[in-house]
């Protein structure tokens, strides 16, 4: 081609779809296959379209939608871009990926529910430059049951995992433990916790 090898380099990592994105919160809903991929995805103040980011993926609970009556459209949008930018205020070296819970499946054990994890976090790599090699999954409480289900099932997703104070505790997830050898696993919990025990 002409073009010298390190210039050339930087272009061809660089997806033709990648469009540069200004900083704020999207909500992604498309359809993929079978899948219907439902996330919210926060931009960082400094985001380069020509630089790999870093991944935050985190899982919220369930309880803010578990009032009555349960928030509308409008107001689950607000409560997932608040949320959003908190995290980017803490992670603005991050881009930021929330699946939208479904209520029905949470984030499994299942495929479905795991699926509605695995699958915007494949999307999110259509969407923004992302680096495969930093994703990060975080979660509390319910979610981080689930942060432990996905790594154990996902080991070669991650980078590195933060479940907080949640368990892994069936036979069949404590066996597969092993996978994580190669992903980091910050695991936070109170020893005082008298909802989910420690050890």
């Amino acid at each position: 081609s002409g073009i010298s090898s390190a210039t050339l380099g930087r272009i061809v990592r660089l997806r033709m779809n990648w469009q540069p994105m200004a900083p704020g919160v999207y909500f992604i809903n498309q359809k993929s296959g079978p899948h219907v991929i439902r996330y919210f995805l926060g931009i960082p103040r400094a985001y380069d379209v020509t630089y790999s980011w870093p991944l935050v993926v985190r899982l919220p609970t369930a309880n803010a939608f578990l009032t009555n009556p349960p928030p509308d459209a409008d107001a689950v949008a607000k409560i997932y871009t608040q949320w959003i930018t908190d995290e980017l205020t803490d992670h603005p070296d991050a881009v930021v990926l929330m699946p939208q819970l479904n209520l029905d499946e949470l984030y499994g054990p299942g495929p479905i529910g795991m699926n509605l994890v695995i699958q915007p976090i494949l999307n999110a790599a259509d969407q923004a430059n992302i680096d495969p090699a930093r994703v990060y999954l975080i979660g509390h409480s319910m979610a981080a049951h689930a942060v432990w289900n996905i790594a154990i099932h996902y080991p070669t997703y991650f980078a590195a995992i933060n479940p907080m104070a949640g368990q892994a505790d069936q036979s069949w997830q404590r066996i597969r433990l092993g996978d994580l050898r190669n992903v980091l696993a910050v695991v936070w919990h109170d020893a005082s916790d008298t909802v989910v025990k420690v050890d």
